[in-house]
């Protein structure tokens, strides 16, 4: 006859079962408090671009950047409101003999609309050799989708009214589609540069020239937003 006040070996089992379970909860609900607050996937989408002849710089960088920039208040206001896509770049402003010093990380964050009926829009310039903010912009756009051929029609216009009047000289074979962007962008034979509609803003967002003997200009955002 066994001892009253000896366990029941079943019951035994069942309390080192509960013991386990709870012990591996605690483990998973630490584990998330612990989370490192930046971890956005899946709901962010980030995308590269780079001019040929710069793939290596923006392979290299890409992720440096933008852990750098994520945590910042500009880059916060946007992606607190859910889902979000991120463009990142490099632009040169000058190309024939390429100057470090004038040359910039574009960083271009905006919310994806879901049931909003506007995007807020983030545009960060970075020094190119310190990756240090230069400038931020920012802007709420009511949502206009548009189609790859609106952002054709977009980008052409806005290349007959920029610096080198060139929309008919638009080449179909430079524009690359990146997310939520288009990106258009010529070469600098003399003048060249480039363009991104964000086609959920149905706009242009961006506009830099590229100069072979010299230097280009940002025109979109403008210096005095």
């Amino acid at each position: 006859m066994s001892d009253k006040n000896t366990p029941d070996p079943g019951q035994r089992h069942v309390t080192s079962l509960r013991f386990t379970a709870g012990f591996l909860l605690f483990v998973i609900i630490l584990s998330a408090g612990c989370a490192e607050k930046t971890s956005y996937s899946p709901a962010e989408k980030i995308a590269t671009y780079s001019i040929p002849g710069f793939e290596n710089e923006m392979e290299s960088h890409a992720r440096e950047i933008w852990d750098r920039v994520k945590n910042t208040p500009e880059i916060r206001s946007v992606i607190s409101e859910g889902a979000f896509s991120t463009l990142i770049l490099m632009h040169p402003y000058s190309v024939g003999i390429f100057d470090p010093s004038k040359a910039e990380w574009i960083v271009i964050v905006s919310s994806v609309p879901h049931e909003s009926e506007h995007i807020k829009m983030v545009i960060l310039r970075l020094d190119y050799q310190t990756l240090e903010l230069k400038k931020s912009y920012k802007f709420i756009y009511p949502v206009k989708n548009v189609t790859v051929s609106d952002c054709v029609s977009l980008i052409k216009n806005s290349m007959v009214n920029g610096p080198d009047g060139s929309g008919e000289n638009f080449n179909v074979k430079n524009l690359v589609i990146k997310g939520d962007y288009c990106i258009y962008s010529h070469p600098a034979t003399d003048f060249g540069g480039t363009l991104i509609v964000n086609r959920n803003a149905g706009k242009v967002v961006f506009y830099a020239t590229t100069v072979w003997d010299g230097t280009g200009r940002l025109l979109i955002p403008s210096d005095r937003t």
